[in-house]
């Protein structure tokens, strides 16, 4: 209808366990669907769209549910390129964006009317329709894992400012904070962000509170102290949500190799040069520049994750199995070619299939992969329980303190008294906090002599080569020169003298 590509997928991974399909379906089954995993839009009834084709009304109840709430992921594809606004000519900010858009409304949860009137933001991504589509498609799931797919990356705040330059949700902030909130709000188990676009595997978390819940005026009255949020929590009623975001984007040149498509950039001689800048310029952008958002795994996380997956495969009084997790500890980036791969582990003592039935004692395990043969180690590895996900149970590794928070719910977004903060809205920093402005203005002054020393030396070194070979080659040709004329001179005066 013009209005986008988008949709949403459910997959019940206990459906061959409850009943078991024939020959004859699982022929007709495509192997991209897992073998009769997959359930038809008509019996998931989470797309508004095929809902509207139907008798039955919103919100559900039980007896319309027909899949497994403790077995099933719901995936919803997003189209971020159709309804997008157009990039402006020149360098865009933050708080340009922000004065240029339009007020926003509360999006509703599974607790109200999923047909309040959304009022999308100036400068946008998805466009009217697509955002009330999000809205409603995510009420009515009640799949245990919740899985949304962007083609650009959500979390990152990534210099430059110029969408020309660089693609990303918070170059729109207030289309960024609407999805936050839409997803936050809606009551989904488990959600998980997927995105793209940036040529290189990354695992990111933001952790979000409710504005409602940070009661200052300013991050003075927070405390000044290193005191983590989740101390200050323990006198609160609530807790830090994590909202985590895989990046997997790479399959035909990543940063790894050339930071260019251009095939040219693949050939030799130009490839001597991008092959080596490529992957240095981003190393050194990931240990340099504040992105906080990025994990980053100690040893003790690893062995943490070994003992939860051990502990969760000794069951019914089995051995306990071990379990060697994959991928390395430090900073979780990966710079060539990738893919993720995704593997659930459903409790399969959680027989409870109703509504709320929660999110069981599952887990995800996201797992990158290089270009390397089967069988090869990922590149990188982490794990989350669902309760974990879905903000029942902690998170560990976050650092943010109470005064990142304050500090990110007082950024100018309302510009009018009339769009101030609602108790509905979502404050997200990133989970190791905000970057301080010393640490903003030192990254920038050594990214400005990283690109120098990368990008503007290898061509002074070669202009320098250029010249020392040409005035070699003067030399030798006025060397030369000089040779020539001395033998002809004897040869001469013998013959005037004649």
């Amino acid at each position: 209808e013009g209005k986008g590509v988008y949709g949403v997928s459910l997959f019940d991974f206990s459906r061959t366990k409850r009943s078991r399909q024939s020959s004859e379906e699982l022929k007709n089954d495509s192997i991209l669907w897992g073998g009769g995993y997959w359930v038809p839009d008509e019996d998931a009834m989470i797309d508004p769209d095929i809902i509207s084709r139907t008798n039955i009304e919103e919100p559900f109840d039980e007896t319309d549910i027909n899949y497994s709430t403790t077995h099933s992921v719901a995936i919803f594809a997003l189209d971020v390129r159709s309804n997008k606004t157009p990039w402006s000519k020149g360098k865009q900010t933050s708080t340009q964006n922000t004065h240029n858009e339009g007020s926003t409304s509360t999006p509703s949860n599974n607790n109200t009317s999923s047909s309040s009137i959304i009022h999308t933001p100036a400068l946008d991504f998805l466009g009217q329709h697509q955002w009330e589509w999000f809205q409603k498609a995510l009420s009515n799931s009640y799949a245990t894992v919740n899985i949304i797919v962007s083609g650009l990356q959500f979390h990152p705040e990534r210099f430059p400012n110029d969408g020309n330059v660089i693609e990303e949700w918070s170059k729109f902030p207030r289309a960024r904070q609407m999805i936050y909130d839409m997803i936050l709000n809606s009551g989904a188990n488990s959600p998980m962000l997927v995105s793209g676009d940036v040529h290189m595997a990354q695992f990111m978390r933001k952790d979000c509170v409710r504005s409602s819940d940070i009661m200052y005026a300013d991050a003075d009255d927070a405390g000044d102290t290193a005191t983590s949020f989740k101390a200050n929590a323990q006198q609160r009623p609530y807790r830090p949500r994590p909202l985590v975001e895989i990046t997997t984007s790479g399959m035909t040149h990543s940063w790894g190799t050339s930071f260019s498509s251009q095939p040219r950039n693949h050939r030799l001689p130009l490839k001597l040069y991008t092959y080596f800048v490529s992957p240095i310029f981003m190393t050194i952008c990931h240990y340099v520049c504040p992105w906080n958002d990025i994990l980053i795994l100690t040893e003790d996380d690893g062995k943490r994750e070994n003992e939860e997956r051990g502990a969760a495969s000794a069951q019914d009084g089995e051995v306990r199995e071990e379990i060697v997790r994959g991928g390395r500890v430090g900073m979780q980036y990966y710079l060539g070619l990738n893919f993720a791969e995704f593997e659930f582990e459903f409790d399969s003592n959680d027989d409870d299939d109703t509504i709320g039935g929660g999110d069981g004692g599952g887990a995800v395990t996201v797992r990158i992969f290089g270009k390397e043969a089967n069988n090869a180690p990922p590149k990188l590895e982490t794990r989350w329980t669902f309760d974990q996900l879905s903000g029942n149970t902690d998170l560990p590794g976050t650092t943010a303190k109470l005064r990142d928070f304050v500090n990110a719910g007082n950024v100018e977004y309302y510009p009018d008294s009339n769009n101030a903060r609602s108790e509905h809205e979502w404050i997200c920093v990133p989970h190791r906090g905000l970057a301080s402005v010393y640490h903003e203005y030192a990254a920038n002054i050594m990214m400005f002599f990283n690109i120098c020393f990368l990008f503007f030396l290898p061509h002074g070194v070669i202009f320098w080569l250029f010249v020392v070979a040409r005035r070699k080659w003067c030399r030798w040709k006025n060397a030369g020169m000089h040779t020539i004329e001395s033998t002809k001179k004897p040869f001469n005066m013998h013959a005037s003298e004649k």
